[in-house]
């Protein structure tokens, strides 16, 4: 990380405590309000996409998972995406979760 950003522990305190009030949420909430007050995001025009993430550690929370013709553990990374790949919403669950 780059040192104009200070201390790694310091940012990912930071980043950690965002997380839990929502800050993330609320900014990205906020951007695709405006972009779809403005017409620049049109659901007709979103793609959704989605990737596995084995579970490399024992014990934990690790659900089944078939991945194509694979089993394993792990978890779901989904993401709806504009047509410049701009993410719009997305979302992280169980490895045997639809998409």
């Amino acid at each position: 990380m780059p040192s104009k950003y200070g201390s790694y522990k310091t940012v990912w305190e930071r980043h950690k405590k965002w997380s839990t009030k929502g800050v993330w949420k609320n900014i990205m909430n906020s951007l695709v309000s405006r972009g779809y007050n403005s017409g620049l995001i049109n659901i007709d025009d979103l793609s959704v996409d989605s990737s596995t993430v084995a579970s490399k550690k024992e014990g934990g929370r690790k659900q089944a998972l078939i991945d194509g013709h694979k089993s394993m553990k792990g978890s779901k990374i989904q993401a709806a995406v504009t047509p410049r790949s701009l993410p719009i919403v997305t979302g992280l669950g169980p490895g045997n979760e639809g998409a």
